[in-house]
């Protein structure tokens, strides 16, 4: 169990990380490209000679409009990160994650504080705690 739940505070740490370091460079919102839309990302697939995007695709359209961002039971949201480059050259990243769920007939809200901090070669330290 403890293995799994590192492993997914690593997944969260790459995707926060991945996107502070996409940011670090201040771009107005004009500049900004926006996300792909699906029928971008079906073609962007099409594209690629590799069987695994072509099984994806299909995969992709096989999904209702519900299914990829939507659970009655789960809401999960965040506050704005903080994030910068420190004057030794760590990136550092803080954000606030609030969910809320049913679990066995009850309201269940749970809220986590996750801290990074990364250089030059990756993710140096991190930690997700209760709040």
């Amino acid at each position: 169990m403890r293995r799994r739940t590192i492993g997914q505070a690593l997944v969260t740490a790459s995707a926060l990380v991945a996107g502070m370091l996409a940011t670090l460079t201040p771009a107005t919102a004009a500049e900004q490209p926006s996300p792909p839309s699906a029928q971008e990302y079906l073609s962007w697939l099409a594209e690629q000679d590799d069987p695994g995007a072509a099984r994806t695709a299909t995969e992709f359209k096989a999904l209702s409009e519900v299914d990829t961002n939507y659970n009655v039971g789960v809401s999960i949201s965040h506050e704005p990160e903080d994030q910068w480059i420190s004057g030794a050259g760590n990136a550092l990243a803080y954000v606030t994650w609030h969910g809320n769920t049913i679990y066995k007939g009850f309201g269940v809200s749970l809220d986590k504080r996750h801290h990074l901090r990364c250089d030059e070669t990756g993710l140096r330290y991190h930690y997700l705690k209760n709040v």
